[in-house]
């Protein structure tokens, strides 16, 4: 039989004064998992470039962010980055 580990998507933006909001998950995300991704994504640091394509394993379960940077658009003002995470699962036969 196999082992599933939880899939999971997120959406995160960054505004105009830098501050990183978490705006959308499913399911709910632990705590660790989440300071795991803001941490990948460089958006908590301003000192680092944020990366268009950040991808990686945890706990067997990869993930992958990607990063867009909002230009011009009028909907979203206050908005300068809109990530989207999501982690799959990986499989363990026993």
């Amino acid at each position: 039989s196999r082992v599933r580990v939880n899939e999971h998507l997120s959406t995160i933006e960054k505004d105009t004064n830098g501050d990183a909001l978490w705006v959308w998950c499913y399911p709910s995300i632990t705590a660790e998992l989440r300071s795991l991704l803001l941490r990948k994504c460089c958006l908590t640091d301003e000192n680092k470039l944020l990366h268009t394509f950040v991808f990686g394993q945890y706990k067997r379960s990869w993930f992958y962010i990607t990063t867009v940077e909002v230009q011009d658009s009028p909907a979203l003002k206050k908005t300068a980055n809109i990530l989207v995470c999501s982690i799959l699962p990986c499989y363990v036969v026993h």
